[in-house]
């Protein structure tokens, strides 16, 4: 029987395949989501493009299809979709399989413009700049909590990696990051 979920918990079972399957490399974008969907839906959609983005640009470099750095999330996809071989030789020349391929791509098309509207129209709402300097006692925790990181002769601090590397997830540990004095005066 399948585990009940609490309403407050989103997960991605589909994605979540993916990844014990070996799409490793997707791990953060998809935990990022989860945390989003709940804390700050309007960065869901945002981090939902950026992930069909890679996945698009995984297939096409994959695949040795060419594509421009700067092409929008509706290019790639047609691009992606395009070069792709999805129908096994042996159904390839079935009419009625042919339609449903192109009725199911066509389907995820029109999903994928949706999710760039949802993102565009609920941009301004994540429109937020962070900078890393505005959040001193976060980064001073980040910094207490984890060991700094030694590369020949440099250190570096663990939240400026964090800020710099892993900005979504920097965004939501500091969205999630309450002070002591703020956690004593809610108590």
């Amino acid at each position: 029987m399948a585990e009940a979920v609490p309403i407050d918990k989103f997960i991605m079972h589909g994605a979540r395949a993916a990844l014990a399957s070996g799409m490793v490399h997707i791990d953060q974008q998809i935990r990022a989501i989860e945390e989003a969907v709940v804390s700050n839906p309007a960065l869901a959609f945002d981090l939902a493009k950026t992930l069909i983005e890679s996945a698009c640009r995984t297939i096409l470099t994959e695949r040795n299809v060419g594509f421009e750095a700067a092409d929008d999330l509706p290019k790639l996809f047609r691009t992606a979709t395009r070069g792709l071989p999805v129908l096994p030789v042996s159904a390839s020349g079935e009419a009625e399989v042919r339609k449903s391929l192109l009725q199911t791509l066509n389907g995820l098309h029109t999903a994928v413009l949706g999710v760039c509207a949802l993102r565009n129209a609920c941009a301004p709402l994540t429109s937020t700049i962070y900078r890393y300097e505005d959040n001193d006692e976060f980064n001073a925790y980040v910094d207490e909590a984890h060991d700094s990181v030694h590369i020949f002769e440099e250190d570096f601090q663990p939240s400026r990696i964090l800020f710099e590397v892993a900005p979504v997830a920097y965004r939501l540990h500091l969205a999630e990051y309450a002070p002591e004095e703020d956690a004593e005066e809610s108590a």
